[in-house]
């Protein structure tokens, strides 16, 4: 049996997501890994340390996790999931959640620093901000690869993980057509569902200063060629599935 590995890169509709597999997916057959162990989660460190009898039950991982979980359950075939986003948008969210809600990781510094601005945020040269769908893909531990540090190789690993290893890609922009793409990969009839976890406060990306959409933009150019490289892919899958 197949075990499915949705990496949930952060502000791409998870909330809603997880909602609608936690309809579909018993307990047993569903693990949340994210890094804090909040109700229903698991963090990567208690993930692998799961006895192989937990593993074997399980049909479907999701989280926030690096590429490479297959390890965890190699006498297992595995097939990577994953959902892109515009990478502007996708950073212009992030940072409303984090200014908003108190529990996101880095509210208490952002406030601490009285962060005001979407620029002063991007300023801030942290790793949420910094190519964080190449990151995850081509697996770049914050150690091995600081904030800045990610090149053109990386982004390359991730296109070919993306055309090679990838049994489904989803965008963002297209969540109707990806929930189709999702049930008939997944065998579920998952529906579309409404959008959880949207951030009523945000702007449009339309109403950001050009300025500050050019300076996402560049400290992203990575994300922005591999989520052009995505939408290719999504646009050949949905073609082939029609």
């Amino acid at each position: 049996m197949n075990v499915d590995i949705f990496i949930h890169i952060p502000k791409t509709a998870g909330t809603t997501l997880r909602h609608l597999l936690s309809r579909h997916y018993t307990m047993h057959e569903l693990i949340f890994v994210y890094p804090s162990d909040a109700k229903g989660f698991v963090t990567p460190a208690q993930f692998q340390s799961m006895s192989q009898s937990r593993k074997r039950k399980t049909k479907l991982i999701f989280g926030h996790m690096l590429y490479g979980a297959h390890h965890d359950v190699m006498s297992r075939p595995s097939r990577y999931i994953t959902m892109l986003r515009e990478p502007t948008d996708r950073v212009v969210s992030e940072y409303h959640h984090h200014l908003h809600v108190a529990d996101s990781p880095h509210h208490r510094f952002i406030n601490g620093k009285r962060i005001v601005t979407l620029e002063d945020f991007v300023d801030l040269e942290i790793l949420p901000l910094d190519n964080v769908m190449v990151r995850m893909i081509a697996n770049l531990s914050p150690r091995q690869t600081p904030y800045g540090q990610c090149s053109v190789n990386d982004l390359n690993l991730a296109k070919y993980r993306l055309r090679n290893v990838f049994g489904l890609i989803l965008i963002t922009e297209r969540f109707t057509d990806s929930m189709w793409l999702l049930s008939k990969f997944l065998g579920a009839n998952l529906g579309n569902g409404d959008r959880l976890n949207v951030n009523a406060q945000r702007p449009d990306i339309g109403d950001v200063e050009p300025r500050v959409v050019r300076k996402i933009q560049e400290i992203n150019y990575l994300d922005v060629e591999l989520y052009k490289f995505a939408r290719t892919l999504f646009e050949r899958q949905s073609a082939a599935s029609a």
